[in-house]
């Protein structure tokens, strides 16, 4: 009799250690499948986005979770937060979803929109699209993504980041001197933009524009011009002599000289006819 209430004891806490495994595996979350961000177009790392940013993630897990939340990368904003979600467009919810957007969560700092619609099942596929111009966008492009237990705290069930395709590379362009004095910062761009206007100086030239060559062999660029930055460049100061610029000037030099040159000759002649008439006289 005590044998079988050993083996029965022995049985109960196997089902409890089991129990327990169970549970830890849904506190672990596990990965979202497809969490992707994609744009039809480039969005830049200043100012909002042009065109609808589309976040989209398939649920691993399922049950219990039922709220569906995504951060905005960091530095991220929402321009004008709706309670209603107004701005989105959800798919893959139920009919009536509850959603809230956070403009800056006090927990982790990032912009914040929850979810809460019926409990998921595995393999679902949940994305939200927001409207162009409704994001304050900057430089990083990682979405985080999490499905969650409301009913449990908010407890983790999937997680994934969503990093944004389309993304845009910032390039430099080095202003160098070339002979030339004066100090111009970096010009760093991700898109076709006027070129800084120049400041370097040099004595006895004037400025006559950039070239991707010091010896002016590259492609050409005026002061100001547009440029494309589509790639790290360095641009090199082109001058003129300021000689090479006052033929004007010399041919007024020349003129006055042949002028001096000619009343000089003038004015010998002038006084050898003056003594010759005196030698007569």
């Amino acid at each position: 009799m005590k044998k079988f209430f050993r083996v029965k004891s022995l049985a109960a806490m196997v089902l409890v250690g089991f129990s327990l495994i169970g549970f830890a595996s849904v506190a672990n979350a596990a990965p979202l499948v497809n969490a992707t961000a994609t744009s039809s177009s480039e969005v830049g790392t200043t100012g909002t986005n042009a065109t609808p940013i589309t976040v989209t993630a398939t649920s691993v897990s399922g049950a219990p979770a039922n709220m569906f939340n995504v951060d905005l990368p960091q530095g991220w904003s929402f321009v004008s937060p709706a309670a209603n979600c107004s701005n989105m467009t959800l798919t893959g919810f139920s009919a009536s979803p509850f959603c809230q957007t956070i403009n800056f969560s006090s927990t982790d700092g990032f912009a914040t929109i929850q979810i809460a619609s019926g409990t998921f099942t595995a393999g679902q596929t949940l994305s939200i699209t927001f409207a162009a111009s409704s994001i304050n966008v900057s430089g990083t492009r990682n979405f985080n993504v999490t499905l969650a237990d409301s009913q449990a705290s908010g407890a983790t069930v999937d997680t994934g980041i969503a990093t944004l395709a389309g993304g845009v590379t910032q390039t430099t362009v080095t202003f160098n001197a070339n002979q030339g004095t004066g100090v111009m910062a970096d010009q760093v761009a991700s898109a076709t933009s006027p070129l800084t206007a120049n400041v370097f100086s040099r004595s006895g030239h004037t400025f006559a524009g950039w070239n991707t060559a010091a010896n002016g062999a590259g492609t050409t660029y005026a002061d100001g011009a547009s440029y494309p930055f589509t790639a790290n460049t360095t641009l090199y100061a082109q001058w003129t002599a300021v000689l090479a610029t006052t033929g004007v000037d010399a041919a007024g030099f020349i003129g006055t000289a042949a002028f001096m040159f000619i009343l000089g000759a003038t004015l010998i002649a002038y006084r050898a006819t003056s003594r010759k008439k005196t030698q007569k006289s």
